[in-house]
C-alpha cells in the first residue's frame, strides 16, 4: 500500500507540472479561482507545491488505507491550485507570504453556514475541533447575507495583520484542516504582537494626566480637611 501510493503521489506531482504548463498558456479566470478559494493575484505556483507536499506527507502518514475519494479530491484540489497559480518570480512580482514555510501569527476560516450541509466536514471541524487552535477565528456569515458565498477556506495573516495567504478548504477533512493550521501557524508566544511603542509626546501627555490627577486629589483632601 505504501508503494501505491508513493506511485500515485508521483503521478500527482506530474499531473501538478503539466497542468501549470498549460495554465500558463492560458488567462487565469481571477472570479472562478475566488470561488475555489484561490487568490489568482498573489498566488505563487510554489504555494502550491507546498500544498502538495503537505496533503501527500498528510495522507503517507495517516491511518488506515486512503481512499479513492480522499486521493481524487487533492488531485482536483492541486489541479485547481496549479490553474490558479502564476510563476511571479519569473515576471518580476513578489508573492505575498514571504517564503515557504513561513508561520503566520494567526489564521481565519470564512464559511457560510448555510453551507455546512454541504460540507459536513467543515461543520464538525467548527463544532468540535476549532477551539483547540488559539490562533484560530472563525469567521461564520449567514445566507440572508450571502446569498452566493464561496466556499469555505483558511485566510493566514501576519503579525501586522496583513493578508498573506489563503487556501480554499472544501474538499478537506477535519484531520487535514488541523494538521494545516499547525503547520503554517506560529504558536501563540511566538506570533504574539509586539507591544506598541510610546512616543516622547505620548509620555509626555501621561506624565501630564497624572499630574493633574494628584492635584486634584490634593485639593480634595484639602477640601475634606477643611469640613
Amino acid at each position: 500500500m505504501r508503494v501505491a501510493k508513493s506511485l500515485a503521489f508521483a503521478a500527482l506531482a506530474a499531473t501538478v507540472v503539466t497542468t501549470r504548463a498549460h495554465a500558463a498558456e492560458s488567462p487565469v479566470d481571477v472570479d472562478t479561482c475566488r470561488d475555489l478559494g484561490f487568490d489568482a493575484e498573489t498566488l505563487d505556483c510554489r504555494r502550491c507545491d507546498e500544498l502538495s507536499t503537505f496533503l501527500s506527507t498528510s495522507a503517507s502518514t495517516s491511518d488506515g488505507d486512503d481512499s479513492a475519494a480522499a486521493s481524487k479530491a487533492r488531485d482536483a484540489l492541486q489541479a485547481d491550485c496549479a490553474k490558479c497559480c502564476q510563476d511571479l518570480s519569473a515576471k518580476g512580482l513578489h508573492a505575498i507570504g514571504g517564503t515557504a514555510g513561513d508561520k503566520y501569527a494567526r489564521v481565519v476560516l470564512e464559511v457560510c453556514t448555510c453551507k455546512f450541509g454541504r460540507y459536513p466536514k467543515i461543520a464538525n471541524f467548527v463544532h468540535q475541533h476549532a477551539q483547540k487552535h488559539a490562533q484560530l477565528e472563525i469567521k461564520a456569515c449567514n445566507y440572508m447575507y450571502y446569498i452566493n458565498a464561496r466556499h469555505p477556506f483558511l485566510i493566514f495573516y501576519d503579525v501586522e495583520g496583513t493578508k498573506q495567504e489563503e487556501v480554499g478548504i472544501a474538499s478537506w477533512d477535519e484531520d487535514t484542516i488541523s494538521e494545516f493550521i499547525e503547520a503554517k501557524v506560529a504558536p501563540p508566544e511566538e506570533a504574539a504582537t509586539p507591544a506598541p511603542t510610546t512616543t516622547e509626546d505620548e509620555e509626555k501627555k501621561v506624565a501630564s494626566d497624572d499630574a493633574e490627577q494628584s492635584e486634584e486629589e490634593v485639593a480634595d483632601a484639602t477640601d475634606n480637611d477643611e469640613l
